[in-house]
């Protein structure tokens, strides 16, 4: 509802900005070109006599058998005076805002010379245009031909530029009111959104179904720990450090020492043919344990040592 109300306003404020754009233009052309002369009712033709902004200046005979006319209706109150020909028909009414229309119709009624014709500079309008013609018609003429004019007293230039700012509120009304209804229209919009939403989120944990995943973060990965650098080899692959074998719990435990060298000599056999003299050759073991002592375990040293 409230789209259709922006979209119709936003209509009618393209409207009213063309309007009021056609007003400054036409403001430009009436004061450059001055008012229009000044024509009497009963020669008065519509399609030369009507200047820009609507402006016309007549001039008839006050016709006091009407009387002022009461126009009553929506918006503001008006009081009509009628002016016609010399043969007393209806020509013109001339319109005054009720709140002012004493003062005004006072003001129009000095300016009349002794056979009660009185000059008018104003701006033909439509307002309670219906109301005159009905009137008019009740008296026994036709309303259809009578003019609704809204005169204006002092300064021409100024009436023009009030003009221009009526058109300039208008359309800056309109367009605020699109305006206000596009917001709401937008604000309702987005609620409406968001209980659909809820409501899909009730909806799927009756159901017992997931709800939908958050957006998925993006995980801070691990960086690896620097190592420590190794010493290179001469052919420019690292070195890797010797590898020591744990010993089990049994080699740590029982160790398996190695047989301890015979003490007992060789049963002794003569070099020489025949046998005959004491002279042998030593063995190794024999000469270790001359010059070092007996030897009853060798312990393995490091292969990188």
């Amino acid at each position: 509802m409230f789209a259709f109300f922006a979209f119709t306003f936003g209509s009618l404020a393209v409207a009213f900005f063309d309007e009021y754009r056609a007003v400054q233009v036409e403001e430009f052309y009436a004061l450059n070109e001055g008012p229009p002369a000044a024509t009497a009712l009963e020669s008065f033709n519509a399609n030369q006599h009507i200047g820009y902004l609507d402006e016309v200046h007549v001039e008839g005979q006050i016709l006091a058998n009407f009387g002022v006319l009461r126009l009553h209706g929506e918006g503001a109150d008006y009081d009509g005076i009628v002016l016609g020909t010399t043969d007393g028909v209806p020509r013109a009414v001339v319109l005054f805002d009720s709140l002012s229309s004493d003062r005004e119709i006072n003001q129009l009624i000095s300016t009349a010379t002794a056979d009660n014709r009185v000059a008018v500079r104003g701006f033909v309008t439509s307002t309670r245009r219906t109301e005159v013609e009905r009137e008019i018609t009740r008296r026994g003429f036709s309303g259809r031909a009578v003019l609704t004019v809204e005169p204006f007293f002092g300064s021409r230039t100024a009436a023009i530029n009030a003009q221009v700012q009526d058109a300039q509120i208008l359309f800056f009304i309109v367009t605020g009111v699109a305006a206000l209804f596009a917001v709401l229209a937008l604000w309702r919009f987005r609620r409406w959104r968001k209980r659909r939403a809820a409501k899909k989120l009730r909806r799927a944990a009756k159901r017992g179904q997931p709800l939908p995943a958050t957006p998925p973060q993006t995980a801070v990965k691990p960086q690896p720990k620097p190592q420590k650098s190794q010493p290179a080899t001469p052919w420019g692959t690292p070195q890797q450090p010797p590898q020591h074998p744990r010993p089990t719990p049994a080699a740590r435990t029982k160790p398996h020492p190695e047989p301890e060298a015979s003490t007992q000599a060789p049963p002794f056999k003569s070099v020489f043919p025949g046998g005959g003299s004491g002279f042998r050759f030593k063995t190794s073991d024999e000469i270790v344990r001359q010059y070092f002592g007996t030897i009853t375990n060798i312990s393995r040293s490091n292969s990188s040592s």
